[in-house]
C-alpha cells in the first residue's frame, strides 16, 4: 500500500509558506496564519472578519492551544 493511499483517508492536509517560517520565525505562527489566509474571501462576516474558536483551530490545524497563542504572540 502507498503512503498517499494510507494518509489519504485521515483528513485534509494544512499548506504552509516556510520561507514565511523563516520571516517569522515560529512554524506554528506561519500555520496559524495560513490558516486564515485560506479562510480570507470564504468568511460570512461582510466586513471582513473571519471568527474562528480555539476549537476549530485545532481541528484545521491540529495546534493546539498553547501553541496557537504562542503563535499569536509571533505574529504581535
Amino acid at each position: 500500500m502507498k503512503l498517499g493511499e494510507v494518509i489519504s483517508g485521515i483528513g485534509r492536509p494544512v499548506a504552509y509558506f516556510p520561507l514565511l517560517a523563516g520571516f517569522l520565525g515560529s512554524i506554528q505562527a506561519t500555520i496559524f496564519i495560513c490558516q486564515f489566509g485560506y479562510w480570507e474571501g470564504k468568511q460570512q462576516d461582510k466586513t471582513g472578519w473571519i471568527y474562528k474558536t480555539q476549537e476549530e483551530i485545532e481541528k484545521e490545524t491540529g495546534l493546539k492551544r498553547s501553541s496557537q497563542e504562542t503563535a499569536r504572540k509571533h505574529l504581535r
